[in-house]
């Protein structure tokens, strides 16, 4: 896959398949458990690829927004959209 130049906009083909993005955390698991990365990376990383949250709403999770027991986060929508007809 050619690598993306950011120009200003975003390109569909621009973006990883499916496929490519769970290649590259499985590869990134690895990595952690032969100490390329470190477990809270992939956490980050994997969470911010499967939820499509913006990366200042993958970070600011709180204790009491995850919930081990469900295996569930809470995340707080930042960025509100914007009625263009008002």
């Amino acid at each position: 896959m050619q690598e993306a130049i950011w120009k200003g906009s975003l390109k569909l083909r621009d973006i990883p398949s499916y496929p490519a993005l769970l290649g590259a955390v499985k590869k990134m698991c690895n990595d952690v458990f032969h100490g390329g990365y470190r477990i809270k990376d992939l956490a980050l990383v994997t969470t911010h690829v499967f939820t499509g949250c913006r990366i200042d709403e993958v970070v600011q999770p709180t204790r009491r927004g995850l919930d081990v027991k469900r295996r569930t986060v809470m995340i707080k929508q930042l960025k509100k959209r914007v009625n263009s007809s008002e």
